[in-house]
């Protein structure tokens, strides 16, 4: 288990809004808009030139690298408090989260996203351990990465029926979480 170290204040832009942050990262091509409702946001796990898909009214963060991700419209309203909206300033609402990373072996939640969600775990690959179908395109990460889980739902026998969750950067965890 984890936490985020701090309840810290950030950075977020609603996808749609046409902020100067969204413009300025248009004018980078880091995010593409592919129609009126759809963009495309480039993500340090972007591989192969394909983007994490998102809509308008989804949010995008800004992560320690200059690298923008998206967050649903759904998860950033229940995860961050709007502090100052003409900022853009948010405080994300810290709670415990599960994570996984390689050294921990086969676990059942690893081993549910293998066979149910389409992860896959390249063992030959430093650089690609690990791959996925997120955000509307394929992701990789390396190997020393970490894998967080959002929410793992449970049916009443306890069994796993699903799994919301997302690579991070090792460097990016290390900065953002504490280990519980």
């Amino acid at each position: 288990m984890a936490i985020k170290k701090e309840r810290k204040m950030i950075k977020a832009y609603e996808l749609g809004k046409e902020t100067a942050m969204e413009k300025r990262l248009i004018e980078e091509e880091k995010i593409i808009k592919k129609s009126d409702d759809v963009y495309e946001i480039f993500s340090q796990e972007a591989i192969n030139g394909e983007g994490e898909m998102a809509k308008k009214g989804d949010f995008f963060k800004i992560d320690s690298s200059g690298t923008p991700y998206p967050n649903s419209r759904e998860f950033f309203l229940k995860n961050h408090q709007i502090m100052n909206e003409e900022e853009n300033e948010y405080a994300q609402k810290a709670k415990p989260i599960q994570y996984y990373m390689a050294e921990d072996g086969m676990t059942e939640e690893i081993n549910f996203l293998v066979e149910k969600k389409g992860l896959m775990i390249d063992k030959k690959s430093d650089d690609r351990y690990y791959t996925a179908f997120l955000w509307g395109s394929n992701l990789s990460a390396a190997r020393d990465a970490v894998v967080v889980f959002y929410c793992i739902d449970r049916d009443k026998k306890g069994e796993i029926v699903d799994i919301d969750y997302n690579f991070v950067e090792k460097n990016e965890f290390k900065r953002v979480y504490e280990m519980l």
